[in-house]
């Protein structure tokens, strides 16, 4: 300090020079110090353990193509948060990154966010980022793949600063909008898993791998192709509601329990001299109880038959990835075979089985209606969020199997959460998602 007793920069332990983020954790306090190009951390009684200097990566010129605002240094660490392991997460706007070091200060991995600025920690490991750049708040799981971006309905403008509180409400504080904004977001467990762009790519008789950013991949081999083809990987387009209603009247049929969203391998209907392989991945946080990872199989949707059909498959838990051999291009999909006995319940136990929406996608005129079923329940409870996260609809309800949501439904893609609950036993959830079509 000077004479007046006024904080002046510095550079030694303790010492900060415009330090912008700070996180605390069951016994550290980890900061972000700006301008000394370091994260410091602290024991809870600000006792220094140590300091995390950022790598010197030659710095992008603008990045996210902003005008500088005034006492902004971008190319220094800004949001920080921590985990229950005291792992550090550090954004680096200029280098459009976000950094992660374990509990000792050294590098796990980086990731690229395009002018990231804050960060938040949910307690099952999600990290919620305000990527300034690009508009929007983002999320990954604790394995980096990115399972949720958002910003633009809501109109966001500079996302800065991000906090969760204890219920996951998310907050968001909008610097050139002039406001903050809370939302209730599904619960941390719930991966909203939302397709990424599709991937294109040329390939061959060479053969080669074309890979989407969320990990889902073909591999194809030498000599499968005979001349060069441009091979897509995309969602699964919604088709007549008469086929949707089909796909998940087989699913009911056959006991089957869809894991995640179709993908399709394109062009549609290619034949391969050779077999190829296809790689999905899962969630093992959306698997019911009553389902094991070795459970799970990829179907293809055949449209002749109009059913589906699985192929030999192999489980990674480590990477979370269903792997099998085809020699066509379809539909592909995640199921798995449910366990009958595990839905009938012994001395009262609650079992919540089956839960879809239908029909799906909603065609005008009519209502989405939810089936749950959910054995020796003393409440079920329905929430249903929009695609940015934000509340649309709940109720509470016992007894009955399905509930309809009778409402001015605007068009678009909604989630929902159902959770079952019984007094003395722990509360059961099943996740969705369904469309609107007005």
């Amino acid at each position: 300090t000077n004479p007046k007793g006024k904080f002046l920069p510095g550079k030694n332990p303790g010492e900060f020079n415009k330090p912008t983020g700070i996180a605390v954790s069951h016994d550290r306090i980890a900061v972000a110090d700006k301008n000394n190009n370091r994260i410091q951390v602290f024991d809870l009684h600000a006792n220094f353990l140590f300091q995390i200097k950022l790598d010197q990566v030659a710095p992008t010129s603008n990045p996210s193509e902003e005008e500088p605002e005034e006492d902004e240094e971008e190319s220094k660490p800004f949001g920080i948060a921590l985990d229950s392991s005291n792992h550090v997460y550090v954004t680096d706007a200029e280098n459009d990154r976000l950094l992660a070091f374990d509990s000792q200060g050294l590098l796990l991995w980086t990731q690229p966010f395009k002018n990231p600025r804050g960060v938040a920690m949910s307690p099952l490991g999600y990290l919620y980022i305000a990527e300034r750049g690009n508009k929007r708040i983002s999320k990954i799981d604790p394995f980096q793949n990115s399972v949720l971006a958002f910003g633009s309905s809501m109109g966001l403008h500079h996302p800065s600063g991000v906090a969760l509180d204890a219920l996951s409400h998310l907050y968001i504080t909008d610097r050139k909008n002039d406001r903050i904004l809370k939302l209730g977001l599904p619960d941390t467990s719930l991966v909203v898993d939302l397709p990424p762009p599709p991937k294109k790519s040329k390939i061959g008789s060479s053969g080669g791998i074309v890979e989407r950013e969320d990990k889902v991949k073909v591999e194809i081999p030498h000599g499968a192709l005979n001349q060069e083809l441009e091979i897509t990987i995309e969602g699964e387009k919604s088709e007549s509601t008469e086929e949707e209603t089909a796909k998940q009247n087989r699913l009911k049929e056959k006991n089957l329990e869809k894991i995640r969203e179709g993908v399709e391998y394109g062009p549609s209907g290619t034949v391969f001299e050779k077999p190829v392989t296809i790689t999905l991945t899962y969630d093992p946080n959306a698997l019911p109880q009553s389902l094991r990872d070795e459970d799970l199989k990829i179907h293809y949707w055949n449209p002749l038959k109009m059913d589906w059909e699985p192929l030999e498959s192999r489980v990674d838990t480590l990477s979370r990835t269903v792997s099998a051999q085809t020699t066509h291009f379809s539909i592909y999909t995640i199921l798995g075979s449910l366990i009958e006995s595990a839905a009938v319940p012994s001395s009262g136990e609650m079992v919540l089985g089956e839960v879809y929406a239908y029909p799906n996608p909603v065609p005008p005129g009519k209502d989405p209606v939810f089936h749950v079923e959910a054995n020796n329940a003393d409440r079920i409870q329905l929430k249903i969020y929009t695609l940015s996260g934000q509340l649309a609809h709940e109720a509470a309800f016992s007894g009955a199997s399905e509930y309809r949501w009778q409402d001015h439904i605007p068009s678009g893609i909604y989630f929902y959460v159902v959770t079952a609950e019984k007094s003395g036993s722990s509360a059961q959830k099943r996740t969705g998602k369904f469309a609107v079509v007005r």
